[in-house]
């Protein structure tokens, strides 16, 4: 057998092998563990505290109220009219979730979101644990599981973390296969491309395929990698998969469904002129949002960087390593050139981003590796820290205890939201002065850690501080930002004010409300040549822009608004005054 096609099971190179046999399993059973705990904590718990706050979520979720209402898990549709933008596979998770849970609610339907998370964040961890020790899987699985854009993905009823998952199974599956070639390891990376097909459409295949074309060509080259792959049964499967429910669909709703699928597949990549797309910018915009969706470990970035490459010499082309670099670089590619670009679309090179993160802390746990520069760094910013979140621990505190330290906030924060941080603090005080005062002390022991150079200590104490600010936020502070934003005291208004019978809404629909008012709200269509409805559903924009012929056959309803817009826009009810 040739250089090229030759396994690498007997060349693994040192850095893969740290652990002993013998000490594996246990090392990755106690990772797991502590991974697991640390899931639980922060993103499992809370899923259920705060009602749907943006339009993303409830856009969502209408669809698995419609899969629940008439039991059509082939297409169901928004609204009970629309069909939705993206493959059913989230809508599947999401409508057995509510299933089990007797009721289509905020949490049912962020359950598959936060459970994929875990499990992709396990996943990494244990291939860290097995490749590095136990430092690498506790970092690897910790840092993916914090990071900014991460944790808000794997929180929200959203198909973004569907897809990833996929992805992250055909990263691993791909990176175990090219370590030592089982079978078992094609099963993850077809699944998993089966998977990100069902979740998302054509990115699941064209990132896994992007991929394979890059190690071919640029490590390898050669194709015989490849062909150890079995790309044609793999691909088979794969299309038969993805492709049954493709099929079904399309002979449903025809030219509509179609029509969707070219739209949100091929002209979201290329950005056609005369089709409106949201999210245009530029490369340079989707490398500040990956950034900021690393945070807080975008700090550790650099010293990683300059370890793999004064490591370098000692990378062959079946290290870890260099398929995770390959890895980011078959993610961002393809986003960095179609036309629309969101931070979110960048989730798949988060697990390769924190296998290196791993790697670089049993470096720095053994002293094969050393950041002189970033104690000097840490040290200022752990005691900067440490102060701004004791002072909040006080302040959370105080407030709690009946001190109105916070009524003065309305001359730095517009009314309502200086209303939320005193309504946050008064009733939720204690644990929010308990999450700042943990995370000061951590961001202390970070500073102290930093000084004495005690890399492994350093990076427990980043670990422990983000930890509890996560759980502050999310168990606290969120659940009541949403409560002042959500639709759902408006549709409650809405229920009591109109008959249901007599209502309408236009095509623009208005998910929050839809969600609350919990069954589909016949659309309206001044073209269709129908009587207009008394009352009618519509944002506040198309209400103002309303030709003045139009506007003075209604008027609009009292008392039924809603005070904050945010991502949500604002809608009007209007009745017909000539009924």
């Amino acid at each position: 057998m040739s250089e090229d096609s030759a396994a690498p099971v007997s060349a693994a190179p040192a850095a893969v092998r740290l652990v002993s046999p013998g000490r594996r399993a246990g090392v990755t059973i106690a990772v797991l563990a502590v991974v697991g705990a640390a899931w639980l904590v922060l993103q499992a718990y809370g899923l259920w505290l705060g009602p749907f706050g943006t339009s993303g979520e409830p856009r969502e979720a209408i669809v698995v109220q419609d899969l629940i209402a008439r039991h059509d898990w082939l297409l169901p549709k928004r609204n009970g009219v629309q069909l939705p933008r993206k493959p059913p596979l989230f809508y599947w998770l999401a409508g057995v979730a509510a299933h089990a849970r007797g009721a289509v609610d905020e949490g049912s339907v962020r359950v598959p979101s936060a459970v994929l998370s875990g499990l992709a964040c396990l996943l990494v961890a244990a291939v860290a644990a097995v490749l590095w020790g136990g430092v690498a899987g506790v970092v690897s699985g910790l840092t993916l599981m914090t990071s900014f854009e991460w944790l808000r993905a794997a929180t929200s009823a959203r198909v973004d973390m569907t897809l990833t998952f996929g992805l992250t199974l055909v990263f691993i599956g791909l990176l175990l296969f090219r370590h030592a070639e089982r079978r078992v390891w094609l099963v993850l990376f077809y699944g998993g491309a089966a998977w990100a097909t069902l979740s998302k459409g054509i990115p699941g295949l064209a990132i896994p395929a992007f991929l394979i074309l890059l190690l071919c060509v640029v490590v390898d080259r050669s194709l015989a990698f490849a062909w150890r792959l079995r790309p044609i049964s793999g691909l088979l499967v794969v299309l038969l998969v993805g492709g049954a429910w493709y099929a079904a669909a399309a002979a449903r709703a025809g030219r509509e469904f179609v029509s969707i699928v070219v739209n949100e597949n091929l002209v979201r990549a290329v950005g056609e002129r005369h089709f409106t797309l949201g999210h245009r910018h530029s490369v340079g915009y989707l490398v500040a949002v990956l950034l900021a969706g690393l945070l807080p470990w975008t700090t550790l970035l650099p010293s990683v960087g300059m370890a793999v490459w004064r490591d370098r010499r000692s990378v062959d082309r079946w290290d870890p390593r260099l398929t995770a670099l390959v890895w980011i670089v078959a993610v961002f590619t393809p986003y960095a050139i179609a036309a629309s670009k969101r931070g979110v679309y960048l989730l798949p090179l988060y697990p390769a981003v924190c296998l290196l993160l791993g790697w670089w802390a049993a470096q720095l746990a053994g002293g094969t590796a050393h950041a002189r520069w970033l104690p000097r760094v840490l040290q200022p910013l752990g005691w900067s820290l440490a102060g701004a979140l004791a002072l909040l621990a006080l302040v959370a505190g105080a407030q709690h205890a009946g001190l109105p330290l916070l009524d003065s906030a309305a001359l730095w924060f517009d009314p309502r939201t200086a209303f939320d941080l005193r309504q946050v603090a008064a009733a939720n005080g204690a644990r929010l002065a308990a999450s700042f005062a943990v995370a000061s002390g951590a961001a202390a022991g970070l500073a102290c850690a930093a000084a004495a150079r005690r890399p492994v200590l350093t990076l427990a104490a980043m670990l422990l501080c983000t930890g509890a600010l996560v759980f502050g936020v999310r168990a606290v502070i969120m659940p009541a930002v949403s409560a002042g934003q959500t639709r759902r005291p408006f549709a409650a208004a809405l229920r009591r004010a109109v008959d249901p019978a007599t209502l309408r809404t236009t095509a623009n629909l208005d998910y929050g409300t839809l969600f609350y008012w919990d069954e589909p709200i016949a659309e309206y269509d001044p073209e269709s040549g129908e009587p207009a409805p008394r009352y009618l559903l519509l944002s506040e924009g198309a209400w103002l822009h309303m030709p003045a012929t139009k506007r003075q056959h209604y008027r609009r309803v009292p008392g039924l608004t809603v005070e904050r817009g945010n991502n949500q826009g604002y809608v009007v009810v209007v009745e017909r005054v000539d009924a």
